[in-house]
C-alpha cells in the first residue's frame, strides 16, 4: 500500500509548483480570451465574460476527458483491483485539474459578492478530497479517479450549446439541435449511468479487493473516510442537474421561454452550476474578476 500515513506536508514542492502554474495559465487564458478570443457579435460585457468562462471550462474538460478515456480504453485497465498501483502520469492530470479549481477558488476569494460562491467552494473542496488527496498525497486509487473523471465528456457540449445560441445562428439551427441531443445523451450515459461505477469502486470493490474500506487505505484520516460519502453526494448533484436539464428541455418542446429556456437548459449541467441558483451570474462574476471589465 503506497505512502499510507503521509499528509499534505509530504507532498513534493514541485507538485504545488505545477498546480500553481496551471492556475496561472487558466487566469492568462481567461484574460486573453476575453480580450481577443470572443466573437465581435457578442458585445454585452456580461456575455463576453460568459463566453470566456465557457472556453476555459471546455479546455479543462477536453484535457481530462482525453486523459481518462485513453486509460480506460487501454488493455488491462483495472476497475476492481490494483488500487495501490501508482500512476505518475495521471497524477499530472489531477494537478492540471486542481490548478483549474485553484483558479476558480481565487475568483471566489476576490469576488465576495459572487452569487453561489459557497456552493462553488464546496464543489472544489469535494474535488480536491476525492482526487488530489488520494492521487497526489497518498499516490493511491488512481484508477478510481480515472473512472470518475470521464464524466467531463459532457461539458464541452454544454458550453457549446450556449455559444451556438449566442454566436452560431440561434436555437433554430440543425447544429444547435444535434449538439443539444449529444449533450443530453452524454450527460445521461456518462453521469447518470456511469457514476454508479465509481460508487461501486469506493463502496464495494475496494473492500473486496483489499479487505479494508477505502478510508482506511487512505490512512484512516477524516479526509480519507470522506471520499466515499462525497462520491455519493456528487452523484446526487448530477441527478439534480439532469432534472434541471429535463425541465429546460420540456419548456423548449412546449414552446415556452424561447432562448431563455434554452439558456436555462444549457447552464443546468454546466461545470459551474453547482446549484440551481444563478449559474450564469456566477460565470459572469468569475470572469469579471479575471478581466477587470464591467
Amino acid at each position: 500500500m503506497a505512502s499510507v500515513g503521509v499528509g499534505f506536508a509530504a507532498v513534493e514542492a514541485m507538485v504545488w509548483a505545477r498546480l500553481c502554474g496551471w492556475a496561472l495559465m487558466f487566469w492568462v487564458l481567461a484574460a486573453c480570451t476575453n480580450k481577443v478570443g470572443t466573437p465581435p457579435t457578442i458585445v454585452k460585457p456580461s456575455e463576453r465574460m460568459y463566453w470566456t468562462s465557457s472556453v476555459v471550462a471546455t479546455l479543462h474538460a477536453i484535457v481530462l476527458t482525453w486523459g481518462s478515456a485513453t486509460r480506460l480504453l487501454a488493455p488491462g485497465f483495472q476497475y476492481w483491483a490494483a488500487f495501490e498501483v501508482q500512476d505518475p502520469s495521471w497524477e499530472r492530470y489531477v494537478e492540471f485539474s486542481c490548478g483549474y479549481f485553484a483558479y476558480d477558488l481565487w475568483m471566489i476569494a476576490v469576488n465576495p459578492d459572487m452569487p453561489g460562491r459557497l456552493e462553488m467552494l464546496f464543489h472544489h473542496i469535494v474535488s480536491a478530497v476525492c482526487h488530489f488527496y488520494p492521487c497526489c498525497v497518498y499516490h493511491y486509487g488512481c484508477n478510481i479517479s480515472i473512472v470518475a473523471y470521464v464524466v467531463e465528456i459532457s461539458n464541452p457540449f454544454t458550453n457549446l450549446r450556449w455559444m451556438l445560441m449566442k454566436a452560431g445562428g440561434g436555437t433554430k439551427t440543425t447544429v444547435y439541435l444535434v449538439n443539444g441531443i449529444a449533450m443530453t445523451l452524454l450527460f445521461f450515459v456518462f453521469r447518470i449511468l456511469w457514476i454508479p461505477v465509481s460508487l461501486y469502486q469506493v463502496l464495494i470493490s475496494h473492500k473486496e479487493a483489499t479487505g479494508v474500506p477505502l478510508g482506511a487505505a487512505l490512512g484512516g484520516t477524516m479526509l480519507g473516510h470522506a471520499v466515499a460519502p462525497l462520491t455519493v453526494v456528487f452523484y446526487g448533484l448530477n441527478i439534480f442537474w439532469f432534472y434541471k436539464m429535463g425541465k429546460g428541455a420540456m419548456k423548449l418542446i412546449g414552446g415556452a421561454g424561447g432562448e431563455a429556456a434554452a439558456e436555462a437548459e444549457s447552464t443546468a449541467a454546466s461545470p459551474h452550476s453547482e446549484s440551481a441558483k444563478g449559474p450564469v451570474t456566477r460565470r459572469r462574476a468569475k470572469v469579471k474578476a479575471t478581466t477587470g471589465t464591467d
